[in-house]
């Protein structure tokens, strides 16, 4: 007995001994930390061999009075990442250092993270107002990472007295991508906000979730919600509901009475600006413009030696885009392919190739391609598969850059494949794999390029539904969008998928099956089966889908759906009624539903009668008094769709309607209605109130044309 205590007593001597030697060790390998910066990572490096060992040190590392100890021992922690998770409580306290270098460190060690620092979203979001772009930047990226359990906390910030808070607010609830009642109507707010940039990021994220409770908004009195839903219309798509989107896309005009686009001529003036991001903006969008921006041409062969290596080749790009083939564009061009910049000579070899000049352009990409610049042989892999040279060797490489360790070059492949499309079909596997990689932004990458090749991807539909619960609000909108793209021989997938366990597979499923409309027994039965899924969002985009896949055995079902206790059940209720095939026989249900507490279900009950066309005007005349300017104006439509003289006098005084929206809808709704209208609006000419004699002559002058 005497010997065995020995004999412990000496073993865990020597482990004191051991640990004495390794905590001193530690204590030199902080103190370098201080060291020239290749001596420092070589530190860094066996500070994580140590492992949890070291995290004591470094934890108290982060308070270090020299500052690029500071900056290291957060440098190690995001080398740890996870691993490290018993450091946030100290990483949380170095957001508030006084060194911004320090502070970006933190981030981003916290970023790496991921989800396990999710005690750090308070400080976070409070982060957001640092005065340093980068380190809010890096705060909102982290954020994002730690996913949905810090959209309560980003939610309210929204209401933040600083605009880049909301605006970055704004951003990180759509990349979270967390459909709740609470998120979604927080970013509706958002859409009134008097910032331009909030309401754009509001905009942008409500299109990841492809969110139609805009549809109200077109409506709102504030005339900036209107363009902004106007332009998010594409969030919901046309085929969804042809007859509320012909209405919709007709109210919409009342406001953008012409297209906001930058004139040719001031892009041409914008190539010749000082600074290089507005000529490089500018021949970015005349490329977009194709054809159309021919006019621009010489400008363009003028800008093609720009002193900006990023602007030479756009604009060569520019000019094989537009393809207007001249001799001095040619020469110019040929000239180009000799530029310093490797990119810039290949964009020109490219364009020349464009022009119909292959003998010229081919050896030239052929070159580039057998070089050891790889975002080089990627330019060229696009460009000589397009052309169908040597295509299918193209391809493969292009495929395999999908593997590489850089993730820019893995972007460029998958963006070279998406642009060659169908073609490209021997990548898909390759594409299909490309789902799992670690970027989010290239698994939407290969959404993308997987939905370019149309039916031929078939075989990543597995793959694509299981990218349907993806952590990333893009990666599984660009995986249901894919899906939509493939078509027809989805669906028994996507009705497969009704039943997932994954609420988000379950919703995006429902939404690809009402946007396909393919009619199916056993597509209807599994969407009338999901009107009973616990969760709203998903009851939702059943009904949606039910408002696409016309069955009049749904009627009953979405009917039901207007008494939902979810607003936004309710409210997709009140517009998938709003079609033709259902909404005549749903009159009295959406005219109950002009009742609901929620303006904006009342607002789309109200144009759903229109558009079945059977209802009392009564009903919809009362509605013109309402207490929301959204359901008035949506009223007033209503009421012109339906085009009964009943309305004439009504519509006729809402054109003294204090918001302007009302007013408008009011004299069109007029029009709508036609002649008979003419002496009440002669009448009107002589109302003491100056804006309802200028909406009478206004109607009047409508009505002669």
């Amino acid at each position: 007995m005497q010997r065995k205590m020995f004999y412990i007593l000496i073993i865990g001597f020597v482990f004191s001994l051991q640990s004495h030697a390794n905590d001193n060790e530690i204590s030199q390998l902080i103190k370098a930390l201080a060291n020239e910066d290749e001596e420092r990572d070589i530190v860094i490096e066996k500070l994580v061999s140590k492992g949890e060992q070291a995290i004591p040190a470094l934890t108290n590392a982060l308070s270090h009075e020299n500052e690029e100890i500071r900056i290291a021992a957060a440098e190690t922690f995001a080398e740890m990442g996870k691993k490290a998770i018993s450091a946030v409580p100290a990483l949380i306290k170095g957001l508030s250092d006084s060194s911004e270098d320090v502070k970006i460190f933190v981030v981003n060690a916290l970023q790496e993270m991921g989800e396990n620092a999710v005690l750090a979203t308070p400080t976070l979001v409070k982060t957001l107002s640092d005065p340093s772009e980068d380190v809010t930047h890096g705060a909102a990226e982290t954020l994002i990472k730690i996913g949905e359990q810090a959209a309560p906390a980003v939610v309210k910030v929204l209401s933040s007295e600083k605009e880049n808070v909301r605006s970055n607010a704004a951003y990180i609830l759509g990349e979270i991508g967390l459909k709740t009642n609470l998120v979604v109507f927080a970013l509706l707010k958002a859409l009134s906000d008097p910032s331009e940039d909030v309401r754009d990021a509001a905009i942008y994220s409500l299109k990841c979730m492809r969110e139609k409770t805009v549809l109200p908004l077109l409506f709102d009195e504030n005339t900036y919600v209107c363009d902004s839903t106007a332009d998010a219309l594409e969030i919901f798509g046309e085929e969804e509901n042809p007859a509320l989107i012909k209405v919709l896309n007709t109210t919409i005009r009342i406001w953008r009475t012409q297209e906001i686009s930058t004139p040719i001529s001031t892009l041409i003036e914008d190539l010749f600006d000082q600074d290089a991001s507005v000529r490089y903006n500018a021949a970015q969008d005349l490329c977009h413009m194709e054809e159309k921006a021919v006019t621009a041409v010489p400008a363009l062969t003028k800008a093609l030696f720009d002193g900006d290596e990023y602007v030479r080749r756009v604009v060569a790009t520019s000019l094989g885009m537009i393809g207007k083939k001249t001799n001095a564009v040619v020469a110019a061009l040929t000239e180009a392919t000799a530029d310093t910049d490797g990119e810039a000579k290949l964009c020109a070899a490219v364009a020349l190739a464009k022009l119909g000049e292959k003998a010229v352009a081919i050896p030239l990409i052929k070159k580039a391609f057998s070089g050891k610049d790889k975002i080089l042989q990627i330019i060229a892999a696009r460009a000589l598969a397009e052309m169908e040279e040597d295509s299918a060797a193209m391809i493969s490489f292009l495929s395999k850059a999908l593997s590489d360790k850089d993730e820019y070059v893995r972007s460029r492949s998958c963006e070279s494949l998406r642009a060659i499309g169908e073609k490209a079909a021997l990548a898909i596997p390759s594409l299909t794999k490309t789902l799992s990689d670690v970027s989010e932004d290239i698994r939407c990458d290969a959404c993308d390029a997987l939905g370019k090749m149309g039916e031929k991807a078939v075989a990543a539909i597995p793959a694509l539904i299981k990218t349907l619960s993806d952590k990333d609000g893009n990666v599984r909108c660009g995986a249901k969008e894919t899906l939509i793209k493939i078509g027809k021989i989805t669906v028994p997938a996507l009705t497969q998928a009704l039943s997932d366990e994954n609420r988000d597979t379950r919703s995006n499923a429902a939404q690809a099956l009402g946007r396909i409309g393919v009619h199916s027994n056993d597509v209807v039965f599994a969407l009338l089966k999901a009107l009973s899924d616990p969760v709203a969002e998903v009851r939702g985009c059943a009904v949606g889908a039910l408002g696409s896949i016309i069955d009049k055995t749904a009627i009953s079902h979405l009917i039901k759906a207007l008494s939902d206790q979810s607003i936004y059940v309710r409210l997709q209720a009140a517009i998938a009624l709003g079609n033709e095939e259902y909404a005549s026989s749903a009159t009295k249900a959406l005219t109950k539903a002009l009742s609901d507490k929620n303006a904006a279900v009342r607002a789309c009950a109200a144009i759903s009668l229109g558009i079945g066309g059977k209802v009392n005007p009564a009903v919809l005349i009362k509605s013109l008094s309402d207490e929301n300017a959204a359901v008035r104006a949506y009223a007033a439509v209503a009421l012109g769709t339906i085009g009964d003289e009943a309305a004439i006098k009504a519509l006729v005084n809402a054109f003294s309607d204090e918001d302007i929206n009302v007013s408008r809808n009011a004299v069109n709704a007029i029009v709508e209605i036609g002649e008979t209208a003419i002496p009440a609006l002669t009448k009107a000419l002589s109302d003491k109130d100056e804006t309802v004699r200028d909406s009478a002559k206004d109607a009047l002058e409508k009505l002669k044309k």
